[in-house]
């Protein structure tokens, strides 16, 4: 279990290192990828492919009430997926995948807080990093743009994954 674990983890990292250093710039969020190659199925086999090698260490490592969530997660990671384009003008494709994404993170740290929730303390590093990120900018530049240039999005996702992760293998040993 543990080996599909890191196989999981590995798909991530790999695509989202691929990503960083094809663009040499961090994506704002994983999803974003998916404007930066015009091949939209290479991001839905690979998060389909880590969320389905995750499932079963998922499961084990899961207490009984939360296993439920391990589904559900893996059900909404395929519907991303499938709908990768998440900027505002093309339509339900990107409702689908906002309002889906927002579901993952929640069933993400619902999943955590039931498992190890002393975990979700990681949240108050990203807070200092987003004030401290925000408080170095321009501040003549309107505060979307400030923020946006801390990738939120990206370090939130980075999180999430790094706390079921961590979760998933400390839920094993």
């Amino acid at each position: 279990m543990i080996l599909l674990t890191f196989l999981s983890f590995l798909v991530v990292a790999i695509y989202t290192t691929i990503i960083t250093v094809s663009f040499e710039e961090c994506p704002r969020s994983i999803s974003e990828a998916c404007y930066r190659y015009t091949n939209t199925k290479m991001f839905a086999g690979l998060m389909g492919a880590a969320a389905a090698l995750l499932v079963p260490p998922a499961l084990e490592a899961s207490t009984e009430v939360s296993q439920f969530l391990v589904f559900l997660g893996f059900i909404a990671t395929g519907i991303i997926s499938i709908a990768p384009k998440h900027i505002k003008s093309e339509n339900m494709e990107s409702v689908i995948h906002q309002n889906v994404s927002t579901l993952l993170f929640y069933v993400a740290q619902t999943w955590v807080a039931l498992n190890m929730p002393w975990f979700l303390i990681a949240w108050i590093g990203y807070a200092v990093y987003i004030l401290v990120k925000y408080r170095k900018t321009n501040p003549r530049l309107d505060m979307y743009d400030r923020l946006e240039s801390a990738k939120p999005v990206l370090w939130a996702e980075a999180i999430t994954i790094l706390q079921v992760y961590t979760t998933v293998l400390i839920g094993l040993l």
